[in-house]
């Protein structure tokens, strides 16, 4: 199991966050509607629709546009970074990171 995996399952178990993951851009924005979170992490690369579309439409939306947004990528380039950053994006993490470093914030 890898170390970032091990880190949320535990504090998932502590009681400490209440959290949801989402392997898909559809599945994403389904649970963003359910479970109405304060903060979503969405990596740029996720499958079926686009990270900087998703974070789109949390922001644009005002039944969403107070959630924070952490987006990820291990594909950093510099346009990325701007076009999130425009889209009102909260903070942009490269892979790989540690996992401590989302706790911290």
């Amino acid at each position: 199991m890898n170390n970032s995996l091990n880190e949320s399952k535990k504090a998932k178990s502590a009681g400490q966050y209440l959290f949801e993951t989402a392997a898909t851009g559809f599945e994403c924005l389904a649970k963003i509607e359910t479970f109405k979170p304060d903060l979503v992490i969405v990596d740029l690369m996720l499958s079926q629709i686009h990270g900087m579309e998703i974070l789109r439409k949390i922001k644009t939306d005002p039944r969403t546009n107070h959630v924070g947004v952490i987006m990820t990528s291990s594909h950093a380039m510099s346009q990325n970074y701007r076009s999130a950053l425009i889209l009102n994006c909260d903070y942009f993490l490269e892979k790989p990171f540690e996992t401590s470093r989302i706790y911290s914030f």
